[in-house]
């Protein structure tokens, strides 16, 4: 039996002057031609304007520009693996077999533009969308997956990696060296301007917004860098690299914990970090040795310091020039005031060594206990250069 021959009865089928005819008969703007795998055409409006050829594994090549269907706003579409077409570009059906991917992109970067000296900023998608203003919000570029995998793998929206060597150093301004995920949000606002906004939440898990890690390869022979999981710079933009003095709050870093807490009206005060435990009884900071709580602000904002191990500096407060004048001794339990070797519980060695207890219209008194170390408290006032010991508390005693 021969190979089969599929013939179209048509007079003409022809595109004239942004129109198409079929058979003579002009087509609508919201018609369209289908034309399957058998050979049948169908006109009518339910296809998308345009012509749409063959089914599921038929393939049509076309040379130069292709634009199938036109949109209700007027837009060009363009469908695979099914009959409807809801965007300007829409794939129906499953993943690639194989695990390959949707859309592959292989090529050379080419001579002329490596040798140019200038960015390349078209990159391998651009989009560029301009219009009047709108009611409704406008995604750039929106990837998503949506529900029903069951895996136990990694699922990815966005898997960004940049292999290349030999970039230039960072730049703070110009956002260059290597970078996985560059964004920027730079528009004139009367709003805010994020450049990564991140959520994570729902899982059973952990819901972790970002996560950020930064290593370098220990056996590489060559040397090694510098690893920072994350660096935060808030500034003013300018050429003098912040010889500006800056007219508006700044702050570097935000961390704040609570229910829905919204930290936007606590914003306007500049600091290069901000610590805030929201409404919750939480300690504001934690400071961990080893995995172990050692130092925390808590949730009053209080200090607490409990190191992994005793030092007799423990804690020293130096002045401009670097000397230390208060030393606190965990390992003996002793506080120095000029000295940072305390040889009693608390010890002052400074140029007068002197202490003033009270002022001059403000009462002062010690109490001691015997110094034998036997029970009992002592008294000590001292009125007008007299001084007295009892053991009967007085009234200045306070």
């Amino acid at each position: 039996m021969g190979a089969a021959v599929v013939l179209f009865l048509v007079t003409s089928i022809s595109i004239a002057s942004a129109a198409l005819t079929f058979n003579g008969t002009a087509i609508s703007g919201d018609s369209g031609v289908m034309i399957d795998s058998s050979g049948t055409i169908s006109i009518g409006t339910s296809f998308a304007a345009g012509i749409t050829i063959g089914s599921s594994n038929s393939t049509v090549s076309f040379p130069g520009t292709v634009a199938m269907g036109t949109a209700v706003l007027g837009s060009p579409q363009f469908g695979l693996g099914g009959w409807t077409v809801n965007s300007a570009i829409h794939w129906t059906n499953g993943y690639p077999s194989g695990g390959n991917p949707q859309i592959s992109v292989t090529g050379t970067l080419d001579a002329a533009d490596a040798t140019s000296g200038s960015d390349i900023a078209g990159g391998i998608l651009s989009w560029n969308t301009t219009g009047a203003s709108s009611t409704f919000g406008i995604d750039g570029l929106m990837l998503r997956l949506m529900p029903g995998f069951t895996g136990n793998h990694v699922t990815r929206v966005i898997d960004a990696q940049n292999l290349i060597g030999g970039a230039r150093g960072l730049d703070l301004q110009d956002m260059s060296g290597n970078v996985g995920v560059a964004a920027e949000s730079q528009g004139a606002s009367t709003g805010d301007n994020i450049g990564i906004y991140s959520i994570a939440g729902v899982a059973t898990g952990r819901n972790i917004a970002g996560f950020f890690r930064s290593y370098q390869d220990p056996t590489t022979t060559s040397t090694l860098g510098t690893n920072i999981g994350v660096l935060s710079v808030a500034g003013h933009y300018s050429d003098t690299y912040g010889l500006t003095l800056p007219t508006a709050p700044e702050t570097a870093g935000y961390f704040s914990i609570g229910i829905y807490h919204d930290p936007r009206p606590y914003l306007a005060t500049s600091s290069a970090l901000i610590a805030d435990n929201g409404n919750m009884i939480a300690p504001i900071f934690i400071g961990r040795v080893n995995s172990v709580n050692a130092f925390q602000i808590t949730s009053i904002g209080g200090i607490y310091d409990r190191p992994s191990t005793d030092s007799t500096n423990l804690w020293q407060v130096a002045n401009a020039s670097g000397m230390p004048f208060l030393d606190l001794d965990s390992t003996n339990g002793r506080v120095g005031i000029g000295t940072t070797t305390p040889a009693t519980a608390l010890q002052v060695a400074t140029a007068s060594s002197t202490i003033r207890i009270g002022a001059s219209a403000l009462s002062g008194c010690i109490e001691m206990g015997n110094s034998d170390g036997s029970a009992g408290i002592n008294y000590i006032t001292v009125l007008n250069g007299a001084l007295t010991a009892t053991t009967t508390k007085p009234s200045m005693c306070q």
